[in-house]
């Protein structure tokens, strides 16, 4: 409808064009005069610089598709010229039929007047190239134009996924930062326990030395001032009753010699059995050590 419509509105300002032009009132020599000097002072018609493709920053431009606007450029080019060409001509036809008839024989003047026709053809040819190359530059813009949106698009996906792993190299790099700097609190939680529980083993084991060495101390400075004692009174007892030197040996062999071993032997089974409770309480000590190390991890 609109190709219609386009092609109604140039037919019409064909016929008045026509119209006007046959019903127009002859000039006068002196406007002939100053069109001949206007047209003898006129410049030659300058041609318009070529349009060059914009350079597109992805520089991916479609061959075919750049050859076809290049293609369409000339014809518009040419076309332009021709309808300057055609415009200078109508402009001057007068002024052809005056010079014409004055060179050639006044009885057959040439016959300039366009053809109502042909100006009807060519208006309806200009109209009809004139949709196509429309269409075909609003196809090829809107292809262009699609192109370049999915440039667009695509440099966007390319930097959000650039964005993405440089993200995830961060977050990794962090993460192993966070598990080494655990990994050496542990380090120096375990040596810091293990420290203690070797301070605490060596206390206790001092604290049991010193309580046992005292009490073998105390125990043993009891029996010597009760050994003391004793034998000052048994060798006053013998020197009283006995008769020889041999009855006093065998009295002090009975008397104390035995008795005296059989202290040590009383004193060493003691000992025994004072390391076996020290024994008993290092472990104990150890294991609250190690419940209330396993408590503070479970806290951590």
């Amino acid at each position: 409808m609109r190709a219609e419509q386009r092609l109604r509105n140039t037919l019409d300002a064909t016929a008045e064009a026509l119209q006007r032009v046959k019903h127009a009132p002859d000039v006068e020599r002196e406007e002939r005069e100053a069109v001949l000097a206007l047209y003898r002072d006129a410049k030659p018609v300058e041609r318009p610089p070529t349009p060059e493709p914009l350079a597109d920053e992805s520089e991916a431009e479609d061959g075919a598709a750049a050859e076809a606007a290049l293609l369409l450029q000339r014809l518009l080019r040419g076309r332009a010229v021709q309808n300057l060409m055609y415009a200078a001509k109508e402009r001057r036809l007068e002024l052809l039929a005056e010079l014409r008839s004055e060179e050639g024989s006044a009885t057959d003047p040439p016959s300039l007047a366009p053809d109502a026709d042909e100006v009807a053809r060519e208006a309806v040819f200009e109209s009809a190239v004139g949709a196509a190359v429309g269409d075909a530059l609003d196809a090829m813009a809107k292809e262009l134009g699609a192109q370049r949106e999915e440039r667009r698009i695509a440099a966007l996906a390319a930097a959000a996924e650039e964005e993405r792993q440089r993200r995830e190299t961060a977050e990794t790099r962090r993460r192993t930062a966070e598990l080494e700097a655990r990994r050496a609190e542990e380090e120096a939680y375990r040596q810091v326990m293990a420290v203690h529980r070797g301070s605490a083993r060596s206390f206790v084991a001092a604290l049991v030395d010193e309580v046992a060495g005292e009490a073998a101390a105390a125990a043993e400075g009891d029996a010597a001032r009760a050994r003391d004692g004793e034998l000052g009174a048994l060798l006053d007892r013998l020197e009283s009753k006995a008769s020889g030197a041999g009855e006093v040996a065998c009295a002090l062999l009975r008397d104390f010699v035995i008795p005296d071993a059989d202290r040590l032997l009383a004193a060493r089974q003691a000992d025994a059995e004072d390391r076996k409770f020290a024994r008993a309480a290092q472990l104990c000590i150890g294991v609250a050590v190690e419940s209330a190390e396993a408590a503070l991890c479970g806290g951590v």
